[in-house]
């Protein structure tokens, strides 16, 4: 939904209507000479003879005087209604809720009101003007009670108040508008409690494009009319927002609402500029109220627009479940106002929430509303759409959405391009994926490390790392001085060690980086590693001594801070020097960690032990950042492990993990050292794990992908199946393409279903681990080998011997992969199941053709 208020387009008459609601002026003609909607009559004829029975509230109002004029020269008018409103609506709340009147939520705003409000009250005039504007509504309506007066002959003074407003009527006409303010003024002065010279006035200062003036005038002229009707009010509103003054507009519409209650659209304006001052509460309460159930039905476009608007509030204040009702309840009370920007949000919610099911009934159900002419979508809910059917499995009517794609602008169309490559990575389309990725190449904004890792690994699937070696060298010959591009192709050559020109280039480009741009990209440790890897034994050797120098001198230092700080040792004090080295700098702590890792590489445990206990014990004044203390305690399990201490390697595998919850690298080591330290995986881990899951928002579902994973690894270890499941069964709704996640999902369903004393759930559970086996067999394609073994398994651990028994053949027949072969397992499987028919010919026949060594 546009914004409800355009910008002024510069013309020289700024009378453009701004708003929603209607704006035209106030009265049909330029200037009228009639005042029976005025407050009073300043005439000095006969009074009425019933003028001794107006009430205390009339006299009061009649005597609340001001002078216009005054006001006029002083401007802001508007301002100062405003900062009134502000510190009297602020002063009740505050009285109501402890709070001294006068003082809002936040201490800056409470000084701010109470300083615009004493500028107001030092000017009586305008002291004056505010109580009279805010006592008009309720002595209009007393007065309106009692009926309106009668009114006295025509006086000298309204007889010259008329023909001042004719002469300037006339000037007006003519286009000499200085000389027509100038009747109004003595207008004004003979007749300060009549609206109506203000109105005209303010028709003037328009014509003149003097919009603060006009708004100034009109403001005057509400405060004198016994009632405003509304087109006046949104008239102000309309002006007050072509000047900028948002908040007086607000209020305009506030006033308005008061005679014109069901008017929506001064309403969905109300939110429009509540949000745009940042009042997203407000605004999200003035739609709440258009779309409440008990509303008159209106248009069906002010709906629309109003939902479309309630739900960008709701998702841009984390309220994202009530966005999706909002467009939901849209879509199901009002299908026939439904069009493509409600199906579009709608579509964008469900995929970030993974209901990629849905939106292929959303789209169902609005089909006729977004279809074209040729009962074609849209080009982003058509894209949208294929994504959707990749994630549910339907591969080719998938591509084939995005297939309409490819042809299109990527500059034009840049977020789907991502989105869908993105999507074609998470279901195994890489060739798809690194097409999309490479369309955005040509784009400035795109063209960064966080793209080229994107292909990188799109490119390592498809044509290996010599086809990431090629991609790295064009980007080279682009970008030769960039330090990325030149660490991540001297990666790609350092693998392969075997050729000895590759190897060269490769540390040809490591010796000549920027070092500032190593630092600004933050490869500092994957530079130094990536050096390390390239270095000789020979040189490799000369590191770890000049590491601990390093560390030795550092350690000095910090004993010579801590002398100078208590003031003892005054000769060392006095000749200390600081020179602001700290471990924790970038290029400091990266050579600590080259040091230590080089001294592992090279089988030196010792000397990596005393480096990292040395760097550690810097860890206790918060010298070292949160992240550089979880690097040393990682290479601190590693020693750990080496020297056989498996109880403080898993000890402090589980601290890093609490600062880097997503490695894998990590809860593999830990759960690699569970089969000769069961209590690595103990209730603390699993503990950790859960900790670790709940932890992790459930917006940043690929982050929480990890944690639920290993702690479904956890509990399978412990032999806790049901909590096992939860987990994979929540993974699989996050990643539902990721082989990994569903052959662990139908594993923790195989064994539920063998455990479960009720029937129909156990039933339920097995049929559901065999889908899940198929489905890791059609998502590793290039494995058929071992999707059929694990269909097998799968199917005979459930004791279902008979389907078990051809698959089990089958896998024996296809051609095995060259880094596994499951062969000889499908074939012993395959004997038990002939033995247990007493067919033990066919069993021995079986082990004698696969088992014979």
């Amino acid at each position: 939904h546009s914004p409800a208020m355009d910008d002024d387009d510069g013309a020289p008459r700024a009378r453009k209507p701004v708003l929603r609601v209607h704006t035209s002026r106030p009265s049909s003609s330029p200037f009228t000479t009639g005042r029976g909607d005025d407050s009073s009559d300043d005439g000095d004829g006969e009074e009425n003879e019933d003028e001794d029975e107006e009430s205390s509230d009339d006299d009061a109002h009649k005597t609340a005087t001001f002078d216009g004029l005054e006001l006029l020269r002083h401007g802001r008018i508007a301002h100062e209604v405003v900062a009134y409103e502000r510190a009297s609506t602020s002063g009740a709340r505050g009285a109501s809720d402890g709070i001294a009147p006068g003082v809002s939520g936040t201490r800056g705003d409470a000084k701010e009101m109470l300083r615009e409000l004493e500028l107001a009250k030092r000017n009586p005039t305008m002291a004056a003007f505010l109580r009279m504007g805010g006592a008009q509504d309720e002595i209009g309506k007393r007065r309106r009670g009692k009926g309106r007066r009668r009114r006295s002959a025509k006086s000298r003074n309204t007889m010259e108040v008329d023909a001042l407003m004719s002469d300037a009527t006339i000037l007006y006409a003519r286009g000499e508008f200085s000389s027509a303010v100038e009747k109004l003024h003595a207008c004004i002065v003979k007749a300060p409690n009549s609206s109506e010279p203000y109105e005209q006035l303010a028709l003037v200062y328009e014509e003149t494009n003097a919009l603060d003036k006009a708004l100034d005038c009109y403001s005057l002229a509400t405060v004198l009319k016994r009632s405003v009707d509304p087109s006046m009010w949104y008239r102000m509103a309309a002006l007050a927002v072509q000047v900028g003054n948002k908040e007086y507009a607000i209020h305009c519409l506030a006033k308005a609402s008061r005679s014109d209650p069901y008017n929506f659209e001064n309403k969905i304006d109300q939110a429009t500029l509540y949000a745009e001052i940042g009042e997203n509460k407000k605004a999200i309460e003035q739609l709440e109220w258009v779309l409440k159930d008990d509303t008159p039905s209106t248009d069906g476009a002010i709906i629309r627009d109003a939902t479309v608007m309630l739900a960008k509030m709701y998702y841009n204040a984390k309220m994202r479940d009530k966005a999706e009702y909002a467009l939901e309840r849209m879509l199901d009370r009002y299908p026939q106002h439904v069009d493509a920007t409600v199906v579009n949000i709608l579509i964008e919610l469900k995929i970030e929430f993974r209901k990629h099911a849905e939106v292929l009934n959303i789209v169902e159900r609005a089909y006729l509303n977004i279809a074209g002419d040729n009962g074609r979508f849209p080009l982003d809910i058509s894209v949208k759409l294929g994504q959707c059917l990749l994630q549910v499995g339907r591969i080719e009517d998938g591509v084939r959405h995005i297939d309409e794609l490819i042809d299109q602008d990527a500059s034009e169309y840049d977020d789907l391009f991502l989105d869908c490559a993105s999507t074609c990575v998470e279901v195994g389309l890489l060739q798809k994926a690194e097409q999309l990725y490479r369309a955005l190449l040509p784009l400035e904004e795109y063209n960064n490390p966080d793209l080229w890792q994107r292909l990188e690994k799109c490119i390592s699937q498809n044509r290996g790392m010599h086809g990431v070696a090629d991609f790295y060298e064009d980007l080279y010959e682009a970008y030769p001085d960039d330090a990325f591009v030149a660490v991540a192709l001297a990666d790609a050559l350092s693998k392969f060690p075997e050729d000895v020109e590759t190897i060269a280039r490769a540390r040809t480009l490591m010796y000549d980086l920027d070092r500032d741009q190593v630092r600004e990209y933050g490869i500092v440790l994957r530079v130094t590693a990536l050096q390390r890897k390239l270095l000789s034994e020979d040189e490799l050797t000369v590191i770890i001594p000049a590491t601990l120098t390093l560390l030795d001198d550092l350690m000095a230092k910090r004993e010579q801070r801590k002398l100078h700080r208590k003031g003892g040792a005054e000769a060392a004090a006095a000749s200390f020097i600081d020179d602001h080295v700290r471990i924790s700098d970038e290029d400091i702590f990266a050579s600590i960690i080259n040091g230590a890792e080089v001294a592992l590489r090279l089988g030196k445990i010792n000397d990596a032990n005393v480096i990292v206990n040395n760097a550690l014990s810097f860890s206790s004044g918060s010298i070292l950042t949160k992240e550089q203390t979880a690097s040393l305690r990682y290479l601190r399990a590693l020693v750990s492990y080496m020297n056989g201490d498996l109880h403080d390697a898993a000890t402090n595998c589980r601290n890093v993990l609490e600062v880097f919850p997503q490695s894998i690298t990590l809860w593999n080591m830990l759960m690699h050292m569970a089969v000769n330290y069961p209590r690595a995986l103990s209730v603390g881990a699993a503990k950790l794990a859960k900790r670790l899951v709940v932890s992790t928002s459930e917006d940043d579902g690929r982050k929480r992908l990890v944690p639920l994973m290993a702690s479904g690894y956890v509990h399978t270890w412990n032999k806790k199946w049901s909590i096992a499941m939860h987990d994979f069964l929540t993974a699989l709704a996050i990643a539902p393409n990721d082989p990994e996640v569903t052959l662990a999902a139908a594993i923790s369903l195989l064994h539920m279903s063998t455990h479960n004393a009720n029937e129909v759930q156990r039933h339920a559970w097995a049929l559901r681990a065999i889908v899940l086996l198929e489905r890791t067999a059609a998502l590793r394609p290039s494995r058929p080998h071992e999707g059929l073994y694990n269909i097998a398994r799968g199917l005979h651990h459930l004791g279902w011997s008979d389907l078990a028994r051809p698959i089990y053949e089958r896998c024996l027949e296809a051609p095995a992969e060259s880094d596994v072969s499951l062969r000889r397992e499908a074939a012993y499987n395959l004997s038990l199941i002939y033995r247990k028919a007493k067919a033990h010919d066919l069993a021995r026949a079986v082990l004698r053709k696969h088992l014979t060594i």
